[in-house]
């Protein structure tokens, strides 16, 4: 009972986090920008995204039929400059933090980003560009004080309208990222959001390949440095600061991975992953050529995506199952898990069948025959189940052989018999189960009959769960099963 107790909170948990979880919206091109940040920088990058989600929202709601893919209106000038105010509670930093914070400003200043653009011929042109015009935490004079000035409570950013239009472009191709908002703020490694935000595209599926050398360049291990002479640049070059790949694992990867995993399993996030190096020719050894990520779900993960499923169904057809079969969420998940996208409409129809079977078949547990006759639906609608759902039907003759059989327990008993077809592989269902006949039902005692005395002992040993299971959803929890061997 203490663990049946256990598993409930741990549910409920569960469910709570999931509502506190706030995801935003980040063009694909700003969310590659600058991944070598540290936290602080990007958490003011996420804020700035923060502050234009309604933007976002308003836009993919309404498209533009003309093909217009710009977040921002036409009279916008490519001049003008979008100011951003950020206060430093919303980054997490408290007063005594707000050097550390202001020193992040700075470095932001420094920070360059690049992109195309085309001329009037359509050639596509590299763009490189400051990534803010300003970015500062003001400071204000302070009189009768020991310090001269002092730093207010907030971030001032001033982007060139023209920088932010094509960073947040979502013509481009790749449209956006969807990330848990808090990212930034709950990591403790400066790369883990850069590759949790870039993984976020690919949550639903189960691996990414990435090449080796831009993953590197993504996360600001490669870099490009300048020689200078007298002032003047004379040489561009790529610098690597982890030329091999043990070390680039030791100190960069396993790190992010590990931070992952850790709040993962606090479920702050809703993913982690584990990687492999690739190597496309004969030798495995080295520098990979790319590096594949095999993306973790957590509890957390789980459940949002059941919850994305479940809004692609109508929501009247799990409100029906909810309220007038009286399923559980336990139940609910359980089908949502196993329903494939491409047998929605079906399962749909399905559900809606239900009413008028049940009143057919007078089922006396109305919500465990519905529970097991639409998970054994969504099985026999699985490519695997269709080669053979066909051949190994229920023949009615076979159910129906005693003469003193009333019509309503004929119908209970192949309401038993095909819950009991859906459970069971085909073979077992043919060779163990197509010989059972209904005898009679007393009370609350099932009698069938056995074509022999093993195959009640095979039945009870190896059938117990599915043939149980089917038991209680027609006849009711309380039945008592007797079996009779025919002469």
């Amino acid at each position: 009972m203490r663990r049946k107790k256990s598993t409930t909170e741990s549910s409920n948990s569960l469910i709570k986090e999931l509502s506190s979880v706030e995801f935003i919206k980040q063009p694909y091109l700003y969310a590659m920008v600058g991944a070598d940040f540290s936290l602080y920088q990007r958490s003011i990058m996420i804020e700035i995204m923060k502050s234009m989600q309604d933007r976002f929202n308003e836009f993919l709601k309404n498209r533009r039929a003309d093909g217009q893919m710009s977040l921002f209106p036409d009279d916008l000038d490519d001049n003008q400059i979008l100011t951003f105010r950020i206060s430093a509670s919303s980054l997490g930093v408290s007063p005594r933090d707000y050097m550390y914070l202001s020193e992040a400003c700075d470095n932001l200043m420094k920070m360059n980003c690049s992109f195309y653009r085309y001329d009037e011929v359509g050639r596509p042109i590299r763009t490189y560009a400051h990534l803010f015009s300003t970015i500062e935490m003001p400071m204000i004079p302070v009189s009768g004080s020991k310090e001269k000035e002092r730093r207010m409570n907030y971030v001032e950013a001033r982007m060139d309208a023209k920088v932010l239009k094509e960073l947040c472009d979502l013509g481009n191709g790749k449209g956006y990222l969807d990330h848990i908002y808090r990212i930034a703020r709950i990591c403790k490694r400066k790369r883990t959001p850069s590759i949790y935000i870039y993984l976020s595209r690919w949550k639903d599926f189960p691996k990414k390949s990435v090449e080796y050398v831009e993953l590197k360049k993504f996360l600001g291990v490669i870099t490009l440095e300048n020689v200078e002479v007298n002032g003047v640049v004379t040489k561009t070059y790529e610098k690597d600061r982890y030329p091999k790949f043990s070390k680039f694992c030791k100190e960069v990867m396993d790190p992010i991975r590990e931070d992952l995993d850790r709040m993962a399993s606090e479920n702050q996030v809703d993913f982690t992953f584990d990687y492999e190096p690739v190597y496309k020719g004969s030798t495995k050894r080295g520098n990979p050529d790319e590096i594949l990520f095999k993306i973790k779900l957590s509890e957390l993960g789980e459940e949002m995506s059941r919850k994305r499923r479940q809004q692609k169904l109508p929501a009247d057809i799990w409100d029906l199952l909810r309220s007038e079969y009286k399923l559980t969420e336990t139940d609910v998940r359980m089908l949502t898990d196993m329903l494939p996208e491409e047998l929605m409409n079906d399962f749909r129809v399905e559900v809606l069948a239900l009413r008028d079977r049940m009143n057919r078949y007078k089922v006396n547990n109305p919500k465990s025959y519905v529970v097991t006759s639409l998970k054994n639906f969504i099985i026999q609608h699985t490519p695997e189940a269709k080669e053979t759902k066909e051949d190994n039907r229920v023949e009615e003759k076979k159910t129906v052989k005693h003469k003193t059989i009333s019509e309503e327990d004929k119908s209970r008993w192949m309401a038993f018999m095909e819950l009991l077809q859906g459970s069971v592989s085909p073979v077992e269902f043919s060779t163990w189960l197509s010989s059972l006949e209904f005898v009679s039902l007393n009370g609350e005692e099932v009698t069938l009959s056995v074509p022999a005395a093993y195959v009640a002992t095979y039945i009870d040993e190896k059938l117990s769960a599915p043939f149980k299971q089917a038991l209680n959803a027609v006849y009711g929890e309380d039945v008592k099963l007797l079996y009779e061997v025919r002469k």
